[in-house]
């Protein structure tokens, strides 16, 4: 997955001290196959492949499971793949059969056969030992007082921001300074002089007498130009700095983010590898907010409800769908349909992702809200979904924001 911006942005003036570039990427929230569902009052839960709760037993200590036998029955361990690799807050834990099983910050996680659908947690609280596993991917993650962390889906992921709430970049060498003309756009993140390195956060002397924040060795800026929390107008404006993401979210390799910074509605969309828009069969529901940023989308579960019955026979002469590799894996919220060619779709928060083929070039949304009754074999999927999907009748597409 990369970022691009519709329009070029000319690169700015600034002057760099020299040094050995550093790279540092931000562990993903979930490994292949570890997917996030919303589940009631416990808000956003992991999940396995089939969208099914995860656990974890008071019972295991130090990384080790004790759940085995009858308890294996009824609380089948998430399998690890033998070529797991530990990465954040994620580890391959060893079963006693020399199997894997995937741990969250050192407990091993399970499902419950209980469990039927996507979000349930019927096994939470059980014998006052099994925990759902709440999705909390900067739990534990120390921060500075002036130091925050925000969801921002246009990134994807959590991005560290200011006491403001602005997001924060880095620069890609660890021993640059930005100075001169640089600082007429980017404003270093004071630290106070007294500040001591927590965490992965250390003051650096600037030389111009302000000590700045620094995140794995990177000096942390805010961006001129951004205006709100959640704002990323400094993205790809300049090559030398990046957005500062404490975690990264799965995307596809076959999907992309494209900003429009001039579009208040859509300010940044998903596209497929040729840049084209990526869309979503939804249900027509008018509110307040339906033209408001990034519009009115529902959860996965009215995505389901309407599947790949959103698109069959004719419509597919319009509409291309957004198909992954033979073996493609779920992670986050991005799963995947089988089609009956047996070919993978992909799906985004449980909506099937399609490109529109009136679309003529990159970033063109000619689609977006295109109402389109529900006809012939998907009529009976219609009424059958209405429960979840209210009117099944009208449908619409809408653009897919991250």
């Amino acid at each position: 997955m990369r970022f691009v911006v519709q329009s070029a942005a000319a690169f700015m003036a600034a002057a760099f001290i020299p040094s050995v570039v550093v790279a540092y990427e931000a562990p993903l929230a979930t490994p292949l196959g570890v997917t996030v569902e919303q589940s009631g009052r416990s808000g956003q839960v992991y999940a396995d492949a089939r969208g099914l709760t995860l656990y974890t037993f008071d019972m295991d200590k130090d990384g080790t499971s004790v759940c085995y036998d009858e308890c294996a029955g009824a609380w089948p361990p998430l399998a690890a793949p033998a070529n797991a690799s530990d990465f954040g807050d994620w580890s391959a834990v060893i079963r006693e059969d020399g199997s894997r099983q995937w741990a969250l910050r050192g407990k091993p996680l399970y499902t419950f056969v209980k469990d039927e659908k996507p979000g349930e947690k019927k096994g939470d609280g059980m014998a006052d030992l099994w925990r759902v596993a709440t999705f909390a991917p900067v739990e534990g993650l120390l921060l500075p007082p002036d130091v925050g962390v925000r969801e921002v889906p246009s990134a994807p992921g959590q991005v560290l921001v200011n006491a403001e709430g602005m997001s924060l970049y880095t620069v890609a060498d660890a021993g640059s300074s930005c100075t001169g003309a640089c600082l007429d756009n980017w404003t270093p993140l004071a630290a106070p002089t007294i500040a001591s390195p927590l965490g992965d956060f250390a003051p650096v002397d600037r030389g111009d007498g302000i000590y700045q924040w620094a995140f794995h060795g990177l000096p942390l800026y805010t961006y001129r130009e951004d205006v709100i929390p959640g704002d990323l107008n400094g993205e790809n404006t300049d090559e030398r700095f990046d957005v500062a993401m404490a975690v990264r979210y799965f995307t596809p390799d076959a999907v992309n983010i494209l900003h429009r910074p001039v579009d208040p509605i859509h300010p940044a969309i998903l596209t497929d590898a040729s840049g084209m828009t990526l869309y979503a069969r939804e249900k027509w529901a008018y509110t307040q907010t339906f033209h408001a940023r990034d519009g009115d989308r529902h959860g996965a579960n009215y995505g389901r409800a309407v599947g790949l019955a959103g698109c069959e026979a004719e419509c597919l002469e319009s509409w291309k769908p957004l198909l992954a590799s033979a073996d493609a894996q779920p992670s986050g919220e991005w799963s995947l349909y089988i089609r009956e060619d047996g070919s993978k779709q992909w799906a985004y928060r449980g909506f099937a992702m399609y490109s529109f083929t009136g679309d003529e070039r990159p970033g063109d949304i000619y689609a977006d809200e295109m109402f389109e009754p529900w006809r012939g074999e998907n009529a009976k999927v219609g009424m059958e979904a209405m429960s979840i999907t209210g009117t099944a009748s009208t449908m619409y597409w809408r653009v897919a924001s991250p």
